[in-house]
């Protein structure tokens, strides 16, 4: 298992096109680029070799006869299960105060089990490591410097926490699933907020942050109230955490200054995204798996973009880059290589984004008055289909008709321009999803000439508000309908509507 570890971060180490580090053997230690790997030997006490950064994981497991470890300062992480299964091991000593100790690190060693006996907090070296109190309001002590990963993780009966001045440093999953906690205040001791540290704390609605935090772990407080009340763009010192927005054409405001890895993630809706001028770096997977993302613009302000910012967005075609060629040339990937696209996606220069979709104009039609029933064959791509349409009749008696939203959405699913119908209190669609019949389409739920409202209709087209002209019918229990002309909703959705005299009214998909 462990072999087949150290090859995986070899081809990672590949992967993001660095030059491969020699592996180090200091004695018994399989060292490379200040990771701690394996140890292979049997002695009782060990010491850490000295640049050490990171203890990976089971790199110790099982050592039996380790009974004594020294860790130096250089050390700051140390992964799940480092030292599991050290039966024998009774003695860890840090020599530094700023660790991150990943949950079980220390798993079935007699030296964990010995701190958790001497009371509700485990701390060794100033480090808290597990708490096993009976919760409530719990005060942490002083002097301690690091909340290690997972101390208090699925702590329920705790209701309040204080941190002291003293910590500066909160491991992952640190506070996880500490459902009867509603408030947390950080100190401004604290400079490192680890990944998960208040992930799943359901209860959790009020965070004090540190305005001089700004290295915050991912989803630190993911599945929170809190979170989910910042409104579309929760930004904590700068930091975007997560889009929670409608999608549609999305613009990033200029107070966020740096961009969480998923901060846009398997957000369907989104269809296009602007980046602000107050960014300069994109890292890995900042976009990933928006499947209908069609184009981003990015500011000439970025000096980074990491080789998988943008991962599974498989419906973009565009990147509009505000700099110019000279400018792109000089972005790297974080480690030292010209940044790249995915395979596919245009790239244009000096450009301020996409074109704006086409505008729909509402005419001036009557507030209220007849609609005429009339039944009308409309050809898509080249079949005659059946429509339930009404007609208005102007000074003229010039008609024009207006159709069903959804008999368009049930008559054009699984074309090129179908598109779904939501309904969150205002009418929306979201193109190229499948349309999932409600029941009643290409029917009406009455018959014969009726009365109508009709005006301005805002339809959210991917996010985005289109107004439209638009009626109202009303059936006999006071449900209503909403239809549109035919060729706004062409123009607005992306479909073609023509005439000819040979077929009469037609709509073609694939424009």
């Amino acid at each position: 298992m462990k072999k087949n570890l150290l090859s995986l971060a070899l081809a990672l180490v590949l992967c993001v096109g660095l030059a491969s580090p020699a592996l180090a053997k200091d004695s018994n230690f399989s060292i490379m680029s200040g990771m701690l790997f394996e140890y292979t030997g049997s002695d009782s006490s060990i010491v850490i070799p000295d640049g050490v950064t990171w203890i990976a994981i089971s790199a110790f497991e099982n050592c039996t006869s380790l009974k004594s470890v020294t860790i130096p300062d250089s050390v700051t992480s140390i992964d799940t299960w480092a030292f599991k299964g050290c039966s024998s091991l009774s003695e860890v000593k840090f020599l530094g105060s700023s660790i991150d100790i990943e949950r079980d690190a220390f798993e079935g060693t007699p030296w964990l089990e010995n701190l958790k006996g001497s009371g509700d907090f485990a701390i060794a070296d100033h480090i808290l490591l597990s708490y096993q109190g009976a919760g409530g309001q719990v005060t942490i002590p002083e002097g301690v410097t690091t909340i290690g990963g997972g101390a208090f993780s699925g702590c329920t009966s705790m209701t309040g926490v204080t941190i002291p001045d003293t910590v500066s440093f909160i491991g992952s999953e640190a506070f996880g699933n500490c459902s009867g906690l509603t408030s947390v205040v950080l100190p401004d001791s604290v400079k490192h907020l680890g990944g998960l540290a208040f992930y799943g704390c359901d209860n959790l609605s009020s965070v004090t942050i540190p305005k001089d935090l700004t290295d915050i772990g991912l989803f630190a407080f993911s599945l929170t109230p809190w979170l989910s009340g910042q409104g579309d763009f929760p930004c904590a010192n700068g930091l975007l955490l997560a889009y929670q927005g409608k999608g549609g054409d999305v613009v990033v405001p200029e107070t966020v200054t740096r961009l969480d890895s998923f901060a846009f993630s398997e957000n369907d809706a989104i269809t296009s995204i602007v980046l602000p001028n107050s960014i300069t770096k994109m890292e890995i997977m900042v976009i990933d798996r928006c499947a209908n993302l069609k184009s981003i613009t990015i500011p000439a302000s970025v000096t980074s973009i990491d080789s998988y910012a943008i991962s599974d967005c498989n419906s973009l075609k565009d990147v509009y880059y505000q700099g110019s060629q000279e400018q792109w040339a000089k972005i790297d990937d974080g480690y030292g290589m010209p940044a790249e696209l995915p395979s596919g996606v245009a790239l244009h220069f000096n450009a301020e984004g996409p074109e704006p979709k086409p505008g729909v104009t509402v005419e001036d039609i009557p507030a209220s008055g007849t609609a005429y029933a009339v039944e009308q064959n409309i050809t898509i791509d080249g079949k005659a289909v059946a429509f339930q349409t009404y007609m208005l009749l102007d000074e003229h008696n010039m008609g024009s008709n207006y159709v069903k939203l959804r008999d368009i959405a049930y008559a054009l699913n699984g074309t090129a321009a179908q598109f779904e119908v939501e309904y969150d209190g205002s009418i929306g669609v979201s193109t190229g999803k499948v349309y999932t019949p409600a029941g009643g389409e290409m029917t009406t739920p009455f018959s014969g000439d009726r009365s109508y409202a009709g005006g301005a209709v805002p339809l959210k087209v991917d996010g985005v508000t289109v107004n439209m002209t638009g009626i109202s019918l009303t059936d006999d229990n006071g449900g209503g309908y909403t239809y549109f002309k035919l060729r706004d909703l062409g123009t607005a959705l992306g479909f073609n509507v023509g005439y000819s005299s040979e077929t009469g009214v037609y709509v073609e998909t694939g424009r």
